[in-house]
């Protein structure tokens, strides 16, 4: 299988001027949200390619990195279990590493309450 390294080099912290009068976070997130969709239809048009985004950042905000992150769960993994909302929208509010965090635990109580309902169900009632 051949692999394609897509590398997107972010920062948001920049006073240069731009052509388009828009927030350079808006930019920022317009920009990685086409590579990614361009990504993916690649990867399905052609599945014999391994393609892979690396998104290196340079010291962006907190909450433009969180909005990187969130955007790249949802495109990649399709808002499976709401991942790239919980993980996006609650990283911009209490950080990254935090809402990581917090999603990683809710995962795991999910897990383990339809564990023991699973058990419940199979052990017949008492």
């Amino acid at each position: 299988m051949e692999s394609v390294d897509i590398i997107f080099r972010s920062c948001d912290r920049s006073a240069q001027k731009r052509y388009i009068d828009v927030p350079k976070q808006e930019l920022l997130l317009g920009c990685l949200n086409s590579v990614l969709v361009s990504a993916k239809q690649a990867a399905q048009e052609f599945p014999r390619y391994q393609i892979k985004v690396h998104v290196l950042d340079d010291h962006s905000s907190e909450e433009t990195v969180a909005r990187m992150v969130g955007l790249f769960n949802t495109a990649m993994l399709g808002l499976r279990a709401g991942s790239g909302l919980s993980v996006g929208l609650l990283g911009a509010v209490i950080g990254v590493h935090r809402s990581l965090t917090l999603s990683a635990m809710v995962v795991v109580l999910i897990a383990v309450w339809l564990y023991t309902r699973e058990r419940r169900f199979r052990d017949g009632p008492a």
